[in-house]
């Protein structure tokens, strides 16, 4: 991450409250806890502008609380966390559509990073926000998108369009994109052209959130070669100086490597 986050807890119990401050370290996190529902909606009304996600733990009171939240039109990214491991989720929307739930013995980070990135993806008018809210929510989310950085990026993928899901159909169409983008990259690459940079990153998020095996982005690169190299020779001019595009391979692998370095969360 790369900011601190802040969290506001309700508590109802005190087994939460420390697994809280167990798993969220201070140097990441700023969390204020609160044992009843009146004082963390009093929390809320004062500071909901500066909180970044909400804790809140499953109890008797927690319909009345959300209700309360929401009827001041106080909506922020949620995570949910059962009362009695013994029992399954339910995962029936208690607040807003895009919370999330979890359990005490979940990596809880993880979980309130994907609350959050959730929140990111909601439409305010699907729960009927007011326009207010709907501001706030605008800001939040700009707020939030700095905080996350790569790490939002990560949990915002959809494993249902990841490269080996798709159809034979869809794989030729993905594939043909990237050759073009790629292409693009070579023409480039020994260039002074200042949109280089911009071609490389989004060549490289395509290929992240597709989670592209690295082996055919080597292929493509390969493909993209035997062209050129066909084109030369029928041109009478020496092969050699493709070579040098190999630093292009390395380029682009790096940077995907240090896209998954810098946004798969820590434990994963």
């Amino acid at each position: 991450m790369t900011s601190t986050l802040t969290i506001a807890a309700f508590v109802p119990s005190g087994d939460l409250e420390a697994s809280l401050k167990h798993q969220l370290p201070q140097d990441h996190y700023s969390l204020t806890c609160c044992r009843s529902a009146p004082e963390f909606v009093r929390l809320m009304e004062h500071e909901h502008e500066n909180l970044d996600c909400l804790v809140l733990g499953s109890s008797p009171d927690l319909p009345q609380l959300t209700a309360s939240l929401r009827e001041e039109s106080l909506l922020l990214p949620a995570l949910i966390i059962q009362a009695d491991d013994s029992d399954p989720v339910c995962y029936q929307p208690a607040y807003h559509s895009a919370e999330v739930w979890s359990t005490p013995e979940d990596d809880l980070g993880s979980s309130i990073t994907r609350a959050i990135c959730r929140f990111l993806a909601l439409n305010p008018t699907a729960d009927k926000a007011s326009e207010t809210t709907a501001g706030r929510t605008k800001r939040l989310n700009q707020r939030l998108q700095g905080r996350l950085g790569y790490l939002g990026i990560y949990y915002k993928r959809d494993p249902y369009k990841f490269y080996r899901r798709l159809s034979s159909g869809e794989r030729e169409a993905f594939v043909k994109q990237l050759e073009a983008d790629y292409r693009q990259i070579i023409l480039r690459y020994f260039t002074d052209d200042s949109s280089l940079t911009d071609h490389i990153d989004h060549f490289v998020n395509s290929a992240f959130c597709a989670d592209m095996p690295v082996s055919k982005i080597v292929q493509i690169h390969m493909d993209l070669m035997d062209q050129f190299a066909k084109q030369l020779k029928m041109e009478g001019r020496r092969e050699e100086i493709l070579l040098d595009y190999r630093l292009t391979l390395i380029d682009v692998i790096a940077h995907l490597c240090e896209m998954y370095r810098r946004s798969i969360p820590q434990g994963s």
